[in-house]
């Protein structure tokens, strides 16, 4: 075995995958060789601070798990992308460049605060000007990109240290919004009681951030980034809320076919053939999957960033959470998706359509949350943990412990065969396995 295989096999065995959110498994991203190895230092959701804090404190160990990501995958050239309004990370990352003398193989890349910043296919064009293809991946023009938290994984792995905690922004209704060193896997009801309780008594918790994020969570994954509560009658959360019949009639009959949807979307912007407007018309017309599906098939193509409901719909559709249902309906029919062109250009309106986030608060009626978070470093102790078993792409977990079973922390207490796709998962603290059901693993001290 060589050197990159090993520390490949390390980075598999330690849990690492995507951290921002996509929860793609690193060791894989690792095996491609690639031009340019990009650290996604965006965090574009609105709010949330949790990446920001990392870079402040450990842009060090970020740039070291870099270096040897770059290494393994014989990238020519780093790029560090990071907001230019993060004042703090920035100087911290500018530091760390300097300190260690990688400032020739990393450049700093700023970013204008616009969203989805962090997308990564957006990411790509706005470091190298590539475009990556439909439903294509970075790798297709020479990139691999990774959030910082998940480079920062990287540098432990190295050292035989697994996932077990993450930072995670905690904020709206809570007594003490902060960022928080959280074990996996810590109930959100626990979550809450570490920010001193909600400040109302009928609330919502959304995993994520206010545009990508997702209602009722039960616990914190290795993917949580942010923990928002609002309460229940919030706009955000009656507009999130909406069943998937609801929103199929809400289309129905209120979409007028305005394309402020198609105008506003990133993947259209970037050149790709996705029109939500058109998408909306089909539904409308009472097209199904069992006609011509030319126009249901774009649905492939969404990236489910909420951009086309926030920030074009004057009626508040939603076309990106239609195409997410409508994707899931392709997928169970073994409807091919047709999308694979690689445009050549950019629309010329898409510098002046990207939304700033600080109009995305506004409009999300989310102003009176957004204020600098103090961070909590230490990792967290808690009474017990609930380790949900598939918290990334690909097969989920399966225990290798039993109820009752005496662990230890950084133990494997589930994993994935290596002929499929996945990564294990690690306890993040001692204690005896309380509870194996088939979707977590309970864990008390």
């Amino acid at each position: 075995m060589t050197d990159a295989e090993e520390i490949i096999q390390k980075v598999r065995q330690a849990g690492v995958i995507g951290a921002g959110g996509a929860g793609f498994p690193t060791y894989v991203k690792l095996q491609r060789p690639c031009e340019y190895y990009i650290a996604n230092g965006a965090e574009c959701e609105p709010l949330l601070q949790s990446d920001q804090k990392t870079m402040e404190l450990y842009a060090d160990e970020i740039l070291a798990g870099m270096r040897i990501a770059m290494a393994i995958t014989g990238a020519n050239q780093g790029i560090f992308a990071v907001k230019e309004k993060y004042h703090h990370s920035v100087a911290a990352v500018e530091t760390a460049l300097s300190r260690l003398g990688m400032a020739d193989a990393i450049r700093l890349h700023l970013l204008n605060d616009f969203y989805p910043a962090g997308d990564e296919q957006v990411l790509v064009y706005e470091t190298t000007g590539r475009i990556v293809p439909e439903s294509g991946l970075p790798l297709d023009v020479g990139c691999v990109v990774n959030n910082v938290t998940t480079l920062r994984q990287i540098f432990f792995a190295v050292q035989d240290i697994p996932v077990t905690h993450r930072f995670v922004s905690v904020l709206g209704e809570v007594a003490s919004p902060q960022v928080l060193n959280l074990p996996i896997g810590t109930l959100l009801e626990d979550v809450i009681q570490l920010c001193g309780g909600a400040t109302v008594d009928n609330y919502v918790v959304i995993d994520g951030g206010p545009m990508m994020g997702r209602p009722s969570p039960r616990t914190v994954r290795k993917t949580t980034t942010g923990i928002l509560v609002l309460p229940a009658d919030h706009r955000l959360i009656t507009q999130i809320s909406i069943d998937r019949t609801m929103q199929i009639l809400r289309t129905m009959s209120v979409c007028d076919q305005c394309f402020a949807c198609t105008e506003v979307c990133p993947r259209y912007q970037l050149g790709h053939r996705l029109e939500p407007h058109l998408v909306m018309r089909d539904i409308s017309n009472g097209i199904g999957l069992e006609r011509s599906v030319h126009f249901l098939q774009m649905a492939y193509l969404c990236c489910h960033c909420d951009v086309c409901r926030v920030w074009g719909c004057p009626a508040e559709l939603a076309p990106g959470r239609v195409m997410e249902l409508l994707k899931q309906d392709l997928h169970r029919r073994h409807l091919p998706n047709p999308f694979h062109e690689h445009p050549i250009s950019v629309r010329s309106s898409r510098n002046g359509l990207r939304p700033p986030v600080s109009q995305l608060i506004k409009r999300l009626g989310l102003t009176k949350y957004e204020r600098p978070l103090q961070v909590n470093p230490e990792p967290l102790t808690v009474p017990r943990v609930r380790l949900e078993l598939h918290q990334h792409i690909g097969k989920p977990a399966k225990p290798v412990v039993n109820k009752g079973d005496h662990i230890t922390a950084r133990q494997v207490v589930a994993d994935v065969p290596h002929s499929e796709l996945g990564c294990p998962i690690h306890s993040p603290i001692n204690g005896y396995v309380a509870d194996i059901t088939d979707h977590w693993i309970e864990i008390r001290q």
